[in-house]
């Protein structure tokens, strides 16, 4: 083969494989942005709550969030060992109580048209919670922000801090409303 052969079977593959696509005849239009999370498949909002007065600011922001999206919401409550204290109650007595609470919070966003299933777990709260959102698959965490002073959150550590920073998805801290 010669040079000027190479050269035109060179020129002749160029226009065999063309790199450039071919024209677009049809419009591909993009699902509605939510940030996030896509509407069209299938979501789970995960709410981890503790169930302090301070944590009704973000369950009601995780129902309202899982309505919106259509996704279905699993409330994730931690019963932590007990360690010391004048009343020592028994884990089955602490598990049942909290069981309780966290099935209440359950039928209430069953009511306002969410699918909805809770969980109440034993352990330390924040590696609790990371672990229910890889099992459950959760898309996004929504959780409360206590108010302690940041000297106690320093000394004691933070379980929101420890979910943003372990947690595979995204993470919605909430913060109570202050009273007037």
């Amino acid at each position: 083969m010669t040079a000027l052969s190479r050269s035109s079977a060179r020129r002749d593959a160029v226009h065999l494989i063309d790199p450039t696509p071919p024209p677009v005849t049809e419009r591909v239009r993009r699902p509605a942005a939510t940030g996030f999370i896509r509407p069209q498949t299938s979501s789970r909002v995960l709410l981890a709550t503790d169930l302090r007065p301070g944590s009704a600011a973000a369950t009601a922001a995780a129902v309202r969030l899982a309505a919106a999206l259509h996704a279905s919401l699993v409330v994730v409550n931690v019963v932590e060992p007990v360690r010391d204290g004048p009343v020592a109650l028994r884990m089955d007595q602490l598990r049942g109580r909290n069981e309780a609470a966290v099935q209440s919070i359950a039928t209430d966003a069953r009511a306002a048209g969410v699918d909805t299933t809770f969980l109440v777990w034993q352990g330390e709260p924040g590696p609790s919670v990371v672990a229910a959102a890889e099992a459950e698959a959760a898309d996004i965490i929504v959780i409360g922000a206590t108010t302690r002073p940041r000297v106690s959150r320093l000394l004691l550590g933070s379980v929101s801090e420890h979910i943003l920073h372990a947690a595979h998805c995204p993470v919605l801290v909430v913060r109570p409303r202050e009273e007037p």
